[in-house]
């Protein structure tokens, strides 16, 4: 994690390391989560047309992994702060779908949101975006008779719909080049700010993606490790993605663990300036 300080007499952010709030661990066999997505796809389609779509998403999931093993994901890291995927973790074994009676979030832009089953121990619900203006504190809550240990009602604090993005400006066409490159938001308070910039196969074969975790302070300069690392993939396309994050980790009961998230993000296409 580090910290974005605009520092005006350089122009540049400020990068020193702070203390890490991203997601937990657990050893719990029986995992969940509720999220809260609400997404501005700013990206330009294959014809050059830039898209202007808003949506927000309420999703759901919970488990039993108890006879599931996982091989870690392998990374390179490129700076303090962000690190390059160059394979997916490998797992074996199947989670057994656990179901609860309800999963809802209340004091929301459009009221209370209820999950719909879409599958075994999956509940979704999709439509216009969730967080509005973000002024108010969600209400996040899990009915469950058959899977007592994830039940739960649990406030958090809410986000903006709009993640702020001004640099590079989401209403031009962008390029990955060479060099740093400078990344402008607006503050809202998140527990932390999440950049992802992958290929637009989403395949790591095109190059791998980057994940850069910091501080939401609206600042953030990417190093040149990290576009070295993407147009070394020889991708002519990349999304890049900005997430401002809302988290908190629960264990509900013994061996019971559900993550909730809200999760405000902007979608913007880079395209490569050596394909063009």
């Amino acid at each position: 994690m580090a910290c974005g300080d605009n520092l005006p007499e350089t122009g540049l952010c400020d990068t020193d390391p702070i203390a890490d709030t991203s997601p937990v661990s657990t050893a719990a066999s029986r995992v969940g989560f509720v999220q809260i997505r609400d997404t501005w796809d700013r990206t330009w389609d294959d014809f050059g047309v830039p898209r202007d779509v808003r949506t927000g998403r309420l999703q759901a999931g919970f488990v039993d992994r108890s006879t599931v093993t996982s091989t870690p994901a392998a990374v390179m890291p490129l700076s303090e702060v962000c690190f390059g995927l160059i394979s997916r973790p490998v797992r074996t074994g199947s989670a057994l779908p656990l179901a609860v009676t309800e999963v809802q979030v209340q004091d929301t832009s459009r009221g209370t949101i209820v999950a719909s089953p879409a599958g075994p121990g999956t509940y979704i619900a999709v439509g216009e975006p969730i967080l509005g203006e973000g002024q108010e504190d969600l209400r996040f809550v899990v009915n469950s008779t058959s899977t007592p240990g994830f039940g739960l009602d649990q406030p958090l604090p809410s986000l903006s719909s709009d993640t702020g993005w001004t640099q590079p400006d989401p209403n031009l066409p962008q390029t990955l080049e060479p060099g740093q490159l400078p990344l402008r938001w607006t503050a809202g308070g998140a527990d932390w700010i999440e950049l992802t910039i992958t290929p637009k196969s989403d395949g790591v074969d095109d190059g791998g993606q980057v994940i850069c975790r910091v501080a939401d302070t609206g600042c953030f300069d990417v190093p040149g490790s990290v576009t070295a690392f993407l147009l070394a993939g020889n991708a002519p396309h990349y999304t890049m993605t900005l997430q401002s994050y809302r988290y908190r980790a629960l264990e509900t009961s013994t061996d019971h663990f559900v993550e909730l998230e809200v999760i405000s993000e902007t979608r913007l296409t880079l395209d490569n300036e050596g394909l063009q």
